[in-house]
């Protein structure tokens, strides 16, 4: 940021967007996967922590 000749930093403008657009609508896909490739705590996390995405 020091030497960028803008203000704004992307991955701000990125996360006050709700993340990255291939990653919305996802969520139900990502935690089957990681509960089918035994990392199941992972989607337990991450499940408790997006409940409105479910």
């Amino acid at each position: 940021m020091k030497t960028s000749s803008h203000d704004v930093d992307p991955l701000t403008t990125v996360m006050r967007e709700g993340g990255p657009f291939y990653t919305r609508d996802n969520l139900s896909k990502y935690l089957e996967r990681l509960n089918s490739t035994d990392r199941a705590h992972h989607a337990a996390r991450l499940a408790k922590a997006h409940p409105d995405e479910l």
